[in-house]
């Protein structure tokens, strides 16, 4: 429907629905199908009280087009998205009004939407949750072994990487197990933990301690290796991968294999490659991964190169 009958006036890109899911991860996507199918049993309560009949099938999915589309574009703009919604007043039983989704799972921020106003000055919409937020920086805990100026930029695309693998893999299964706590990439390497409805502080749960996060996260990233591939002009060989081909090696493809294999290849903005996961599955099953990039970066640049 969307598709036929948009105003595709000036439209230079056009993104498919699948596509989409692909980049945002399968993890991810079933954390949004989980909460849609929770606000729209919710709704559905409240339509009964009101004596009104249930939301249409067709909300369910277009508040998936909704809420992936915004979130994954999110993470292929790298946090460079806004959010406006045409109007300040939402209907609470509109596809709009399942923006919330996102919120509460972390994949856009507030900070991402335009803030609409009232009469005193208000923002809306607004939320009074009283909450704890974390902050761990990944460099801090990797610079003390940086001694040299080519050392920091090391362990600077360490830290990147790190974080990307985390937001891919870690961060969703920690959402569903407690709903209450979100995360949320910062920069390149900064996590912002943020605990909801925090108690006494002295009844402090484990939750509400920076410790107890940078103990789990070491524990993860132990695990966890990033390679880094070299100065490979990523913006540029990212541009280069089409979509699809006939040999599969699009990106589609490419993030298929990324999630099959828990891996991240993450194209950093100062042009390296970097390929991050368990050492094992780095050294044995990323062949096709590494001969895709091999395959773009010789045809955009005319260089040979190997991994």
């Amino acid at each position: 429907y969307h598709a036929k009958n948009a105003d595709h006036s000036g439209v230079t890109h056009e993104i498919r629905y699948e596509q989409l899911c692909a980049s945002l991860g399968e993890e991810a996507v079933s954390c949004a199908v989980s909460k849609i199918d929770d606000l729209v049993r919710e709704k559905n309560c409240e339509r009964a009280k009101l004596g009104e009949v249930e939301l249409k099938d067709y909300v369910r999915c277009y508040a998936m087009l909704q809420e992936v589309t915004k979130a994954a574009l999110r993470q292929i703009c790298r946090g460079g998205i806004t959010i406006a919604h045409t109007t300040s007043t939402i209907d609470p039983f509109s596809v709009t009004s399942f923006y919330e989704v996102d919120l509460s799972l972390d994949y856009i921020h507030k900070e991402d939407m335009v803030q609409y106003y009232d009469d005193d000055q208000t923002a809306l919409p607004t939320t009074d949750k009283h909450c704890t937020v974390l902050k761990i920086d990944l460099l801090q805990s990797l610079l003390p072994m940086a001694t040299t100026v080519p050392a920091k930029k090391s362990v600077e695309i360490t830290a990147e990487g790190q974080a990307q693998w985390l937001q891919a893999y870690w961060f969703p299964p920690q959402i569903r197990k407690n709903s209450d706590i979100t995360f949320k990439l910062q920069g390149k390497s900064n996590i912002q933990i943020t605990c909801k409805n925090t108690p006494r502080e002295d009844n402090m749960p484990k939750q509400l301690s920076e410790e107890h996060w940078i103990s789990q996260i070491n524990a993860v990233l132990k695990k966890i290796e990033v390679q880094d591939l070299g100065n490979l002009d990523a913006p540029s060989l990212l541009n280069s991968i089409p979509d699809q081909d006939s040999d599969g090696r699009g990106i589609i493809n490419l993030r298929e294999m990324e999630k099959q294999l828990s891996i991240k290849v993450v194209f950093c903005d100062n042009g390296h490659v970097l390929l991050v996961g368990q050492k094992t599955k780095l050294q044995k099953k990323c062949f096709v991964v590494r001969n895709m990039l091999s395959h773009y970066y010789w045809r955009l640049s005319g260089k040979d190169v190997k991994f």
